[in-house]
């Protein structure tokens, strides 16, 4: 839920000494390319601008944000967000979510957000999966056009 960042855990106010100071380091080095909620593991370990995995990986918190109803990891500071996303590997859960979601979301979801990049899907299927989903659930694109 909302309450506790949107991974099911505690907030992170018990973040390791090591991780608050890495996390406070890298807050204030030249921000990464987005939005820090909407970043992946990789670019707040180790820093990094944009990429194809990455824009993949927010389009994942942006599923997520869209089925929770609030911010991703609200209640944590930015500095909270990378130490807990980038350094102790917390993920954005689906199944912290109240209520039953479609499974397709879950899985689309659940796999832009996998934690290594070159396991995510790439856009064009994450494209093609909906469209999927679309001709099966009947849906029709504003237009009569194609996806």
């Amino acid at each position: 839920d909302c309450e506790d960042g949107g991974d099911g855990a505690p907030p992170s106010s018990a973040v390791s000494a090591a991780a608050a100071a890495a996390a406070a380091a890298a807050a204030t080095t030249p921000a990464p390319y987005g939005t820090i909620t909407h970043q992946p593991p990789e670019v707040l370990a180790r820093g990094g601008g944009p990429s194809r995995p990455a824009d993949v990986y927010a389009y994942g918190v942006l599923l997520w944000t869209l089925a929770a109803g609030c911010r991703p990891w609200a209640g944590l500071t930015f500095a909270q967000v990378v130490a807990a996303v980038g350094l102790e590997g917390r993920r954005l859960r689906f199944e912290a979510l109240p209520g039953p979601l479609p499974g397709w979301l879950v899985s689309l979801g659940e796999d832009c957000m996998n934690p290594v990049s070159s396991a995510r899907p790439s856009m064009e299927a994450v494209v093609g999966r909906l469209a999927a989903v679309g001709a099966a659930e009947g849906w029709a694109p504003p237009g009569g056009g194609g996806v």
